[in-house]
């Protein structure tokens, strides 16, 4: 899970910019000279925070998830813009596309940030996770993508039957360790296949965790503490011997067993304290989700996912279909 090899990756540190729009939190961050832009939808009970490290000061009860800030690394070094969006409720509303607040919402917002910020005539991409899948599947009706990503998710079917030549290319990235989702995904392809619109899968494959792991995605935990909580973690059953994961932990039970250790974050002052704390604790537990391969969000194909995506560029202009 290293960061892209692109020297631009360096250059750009993490940090949106903010607004309310449509009362929701709208996310983004523009590279120099973009070439294409991507729209994220969060995975249900989830918010686009999780997909920058750093956040402005307003935003502070944001965490940012490791996993998740890459994929926005990646998409600004091969220069795309990348905007982020807060689903009214905690899970996208999706079908019907007609009655969904967070279609409306969301249209709204592109239009406009789009045309703000002169990026109308460039293709225009999505990747959404989860709940944010579905919804993607569904906005593809009414919004015009070059090709959209679909992510621990098989999306919406009766958006794929309604579908039709305009409907974007579209790349299913999935854990085959979720038996009814990968099935589903494999349905769903022949679907659109047989409208005539490409559709490929990306199966995502366990991992063992290593103690350099930890240190990575949870910034300033160092490798000592890294290796501690690696022992402890196949001292409890957790990981096995060799690093693969047995039973992942949520948060709370990474915060309890970071106190057995007595690892905490050195910061100026209480509150940062537990900021980073928490910080830390769902940035480990999402690396054993992912390492799991079950149902996690995940960077560890990026590389292939922007290669497709730049792929399937199109030419249209605009992103609202009349």
């Amino acid at each position: 899970m290293a960061p892209p090899t692109s020297s631009s990756s360096t250059e750009h540190e993490l940090l949106p910019a903010h607004e309310k729009r449509e009362g929701v939190d709208v996310l983004w961050q523009i590279p120099d000279q973009p070439r294409a832009v991507l729209f994220i939808a969060h995975a249900g009970s989830g918010n686009p925070g999780t997909y920058w490290d750093h956040h402005p000061p307003n935003l502070n009860s944001y965490i940012g998830i490791q996993e998740h800030a890459q994929i926005v690394r990646y998409a600004l070094s091969r220069s795309c813009a990348v905007i982020a969006v807060k689903s009214v409720k905690d899970y996208w509303q999706d079908w019907p596309p007609e009655a969904s607040q967070d279609a409306i919402n969301v249209k709204l917002i592109l239009t406009a940030w789009l045309s703000e910020h002169g990026l109308q005539d460039l293709p225009l991409t999505a990747l959404g996770a989860a709940s944010g899948g579905n919804f993607v599947s569904v906005l593809a009706l009414t919004v015009r993508f070059s090709a959209i990503v679909i992510m621990i998710s098989h999306g919406v079917t009766r958006s794929f039957e309604r579908s039709d030549g305009t409907y974007p290319p579209t790349l299913f990235i999935h854990m085959p360790k979720d038996a009814f989702t990968s099935k589903k995904v494999a349905e769903e392809k022949k679907t659109l296949r047989s409208k005539g619109v490409p559709a490929k899968g990306i199966a995502c494959s366990e991992f063992p965790v290593y103690p350099q792991a930890f240190a990575d995605h949870a910034p300033g935990i160092g490798f000592e503490s890294a290796a501690k909580i690696y022992v402890e973690m196949i001292s409890e059953g957790v990981l096995s011997s060799q690093g693969w994961v047995i039973e992942p932990l949520r948060p709370p039970k990474i915060g309890k067993l970071l106190q057995r250790l007595n690892i905490s974050p050195v910061t100026s002052s209480d509150g940062l304290k537990a900021i980073r704390m928490r910080e830390w604790e769902e940035n480990i537990s999402h690396l054993l989700r992912v390492a799991e391969a079950r149902h996690a969000v995940t960077s560890r194909h990026c590389e292939e996912m922007f290669n497709w995506l730049e792929g399937k560029y199109s030419e249209d202009v605009g992103c609202c279909k009349d």
